[in-house]
């Protein structure tokens, strides 16, 4: 139940892009809907915020929020 609603903040490593990042954790929580806010090219790391089931509602605010690049 909890998963419905749940988003997970991940430190994305260098090497996989923000796809394959929520692809896996897909995988591993057996959810069917997750989303990203904000795709992380491939050789960067830093924070990918991802939303499971009906959280994926609200990425759209995440996406459009200020972000800093450091």
């Amino acid at each position: 139940v909890y998963l419905r609603y749940g988003m997970i903040i991940v430190d994305k490593p260098p090497g996989p892009t923000s796809h394959e990042v929520v692809a896996w954790i897909k995988r591993m929580l057996g959810v069917s809907r997750a989303g990203h806010g904000g795709t992380l090219d491939p050789k960067v790391t830093g924070v990918l915020p991802v939303a499971l089931e009906r959280m994926t509602r609200i990425i759209g605010t995440v996406m459009h929020s200020s972000k800093e690049y450091v």
